[in-house]
């Protein structure tokens, strides 16, 4: 094993050495070219020597190569790259333009493109037509290089080399259209964002930029759709020619399939944006919906707070009912003491006294404050009652005369009950619905009450309003 790898390293050292030294000289004879121009034959043959050495035609009776004699009509040849001397028919030719890739590793490799026809013909102006027209025929083979068959041998290879190092055509076009493909990925987030937010009537994009990005991704997927297809072209090729590879063909048409799928995917499914007209119209319809929303909120708002005042009342009565009734019904005694302090009332003893100023003051908390006021001269038990104010929430006052007679030996609960229906009556023509529906829940607390110490509901009393 060590031996051979003695011997491989010697051989290819030797080809590496011999290929350096023929890619240089291939350089020196593309920088002459490019200074002198080639006028005559003969002018390219003092070119070619100043270039590589020739050996002696003395030298060299026999073709190296074929081992053939020289003579008349065998004639000498040298090769343009190494100076061997070798007859025509050992002598292999190759042109400059299929030259001039081994110098793909040269710093001066795109100054040293070959002349070409153009150029040659430039170079000929004032000759007739025909005689450029022989001379251009000249030309085409004056532009080969002969060479022997070791330089040809090594010139090949290393071109050889080269086309498997370089990526074909249709590898170079795939990575390209992935390219465009990424792109397209990173620019396709932020337009959706940006057109669900115009769509939606927003103002947090403008629609010039969305526009802008809408266009240049439209122009990607474009470019995708004609990578695809230039791909395609060259997997039909690849069909045509028996000698290719019909597993290109294969990969070429799975690329464009892909490419297909990917542009159904992503540039149908574009969202589409509205015009500056139709987006006005979008913002103001959502502006008024807006307003419409904020109006509903205002109200369902208020309609808690009367609900929230509502409750607020009946436990108030509630919690203020119960604990008069304990204090004033500690026995049997269902008397009445009177509702005001300036009403002149015979007592028949100092506890009634004390019941009527609890009562007093029960009736306070529960209903709003009511004054007595004795009409006509006689003096007794009945009256009249005046209604002073109703307060509430709102700050409406009753203004009314309300009520007729009551005997203040009546129970304290139906007297509440009388005056309470009173003040839905004028509640009711007052058009006070939220006081009205407070003061019917405190009706229905204290009928509640009267049923629970068993005290029927008497009639209403009769009323009369000024």
């Amino acid at each position: 094993m060590r031996q051979f790898r003695r011997e491989r390293d010697v051989v290819t050292t030797q080809l590496a050495t011999e290929t350096n030294r023929l890619i240089i000289r291939v350089e020196r004879l593309f920088k002459a070219l490019q200074v002198t121009p080639l006028r005559t034959p003969k002018a390219r043959k003092e070119l070619e020597q100043s270039v590589v050495s020739w050996r002696p035609d003395k030298e060299e009776k026999r073709c190296r190569y074929c081992g053939r004699g020289f003579n008349v009509r065998r004639r000498k040849h040298h090769c343009r790259l190494c100076g061997d001397i070798i007859c025509q028919r050992c002598s292999q030719f190759m042109s400059l333009s299929e030259t001039y890739p081994v110098l793909s590793d040269c710093p001066d490799y795109r100054s040293l493109a070959p002349p070409t026809k153009t150029r040659l013909l430039s170079l000929k102006r004032g000759r007739g037509r025909r005689e450029e027209e022989e001379e251009e025929e000249e030309d085409d083979k004056s532009r080969d290089l002969r060479m022997c068959f070791s330089c040809y041998k090594l010139i090949h290879r290393r071109l050889h080399q080269l086309e498997n190092l370089e990526k074909p055509l249709v590898s170079s076009l795939y990575e390209r259209m992935q390219g465009i493909i990424s792109n397209a990925d990173d620019r396709k987030p932020p337009y959706l964002l940006m057109a669900e937010s115009i769509i939606a009537g927003e103002h947090g994009y403008r629609l010039t930029v969305a526009m802008r990005t809408r266009q240049e991704l439209i122009k990607q997927y474009e470019a995708i759709d004609s990578i695809s297809k230039d791909i395609y072209s060259l997997g039909s090729d690849y069909e045509s020619d028996p000698s290719a590879s019909r597993a290109m063909f294969k990969l070429c048409r799975g690329i464009r399939v892909y490419a297909s799928t990917y542009l159904q995917e992503n540039l149908l499914s574009l969202p589409s944006l509205p015009t500056s007209h139709q987006l006005a119209e979008i913002r103001r319809r959502k502006e008024e919906e807006a307003r419409e929303r904020l109006k509903e909120m205002e109200r369902q708002r208020e309609i808690l707070r009367q609900e929230e005042l509502a409750r607020n009342l009946t436990h108030s009565v509630t919690m203020t009912s119960g604990s008069a009734v304990d204090d004033v019904y500690d026995d049997d005694d269902r008397g009445f003491a009177g509702a005001s302090t300036s009403y002149s009332l015979d007592l028949a003893s100092g506890e009634k006294k004390k019941r009527f100023e609890k009562l007093k003051n029960f009736s306070n908390k529960v209903i709003p404050r009511v004054n007595f006021k004795k009409e006509g001269g006689g003096g007794g038990e009945e009256g009249s009652v005046r209604v002073e104010r109703l307060a509430s929430g709102s700050g409406w006052m009753s203004t009314s005369k309300a009520f007729g007679s009551i005997d203040s030996q009546d129970d304290p609960f139906t007297l509440q009950r009388e005056q309470l229906l009173g003040y839905i009556q004028q509640a009711r023509v007052a058009g006070r619905t939220d006081e009205l529906a407070a003061l019917e829940q405190s009706l229905r607390e204290i009928e509640r009450l009267m049923t629970e110490r068993e005290l029927p509901p008497q009639a209403s009393l009769s009323y009369g309003f000024s």
